[in-house]
């Protein structure tokens, strides 16, 4: 008789055991659902860092830069808009065949200014034109040009658009902007295809290196932009 009062004793607490075991299992699974906030899947660290970037913007800066008219001027010709922006243009000054583009045109709308940087105090100059402006029938539009002259991105780089139509091209994009370089070793800074518009624009930065065998892209990400000047 007293054996199966052990038993039954034996069993009963092996019962409430495993019971206080599963009552804690799904106190503990409950509560990691709770605290632990949601976050999608990636195997990619970067997209991690770039959904950061667009927390830390509410909208994107879309400047139109007008330069002031400088003193020194020269003599040359504009024959077409510039690929940045169809509010600039692509010149030529006659003393030395030298390219310039983007120039600017002053607040009056008529005089050019080539040789200046939105971001710097360099005054440029004005360009004498031999020949008046072409004239294209382009009026501007609603819709937002999606490029621009110089970028700065949420991180704070600076990009300047690579007007000369040599770029580099991957995947038939082409390396529109230039950054600077990513490290001693040679490796470039550059923005892929068109500026992604929206209330906060965005851009695809990549870095690209030099191999045997070409350059390569080594590192990309979707970043979103700070200021646009156009």
């Amino acid at each position: 008789m007293m054996k199966n009062k052990n038993t039954t004793f034996f069993v009963a607490v092996v019962s409430l055991m495993i019971i206080s075991l599963s009552i804690f299992m799904m106190y503990y699974i409950l509560a990691r659902q709770v605290s632990t906030p949601y976050s999608p899947p990636t195997n990619d660290v970067t997209s991690q860092v770039s959904a950061n970037y667009f927390l830390s913007i509410s909208d994107t800066k879309v400047i139109r830069f007008i330069p002031e008219i400088p003193n020194q001027a020269r003599s040359g010709v504009c024959l077409q808009r510039s690929s940045a922006t169809p509010y600039t243009w692509r010149c030529t000054a006659e003393e030395k065949s030298q390219i310039f583009d983007p120039c600017y045109l002053a607040e009056d709308e008529t005089t050019v200014v080539c040789g200046v940087n939105p971001l710097n105090d360099d005054p440029g100059f004005r360009l004498k034109l031999t020949v008046p402006l072409p004239v294209d029938g382009w009026t501007p539009t609603e819709t937002p040009w999606p490029h621009g002259t110089v970028v700065e991105l949420a991180d704070g780089t600076v990009c300047d658009m690579d007007p000369s139509g040599t770029s580099l091209v991957f995947n038939h994009a082409r390396v529109n902007y230039w950054c600077g370089m990513w490290n001693e070793q040679g490796s470039n800074i550059g923005i892929l295809g068109d500026l992604q518009v929206g209330t906060i624009w965005a851009a695809e930065r990549i870095v690209v290196e030099r191999h045997e065998h070409g350059w390569e892209i080594i590192r990309s990400e979707t970043i979103p932009i700070r200021v646009v000047w156009q």
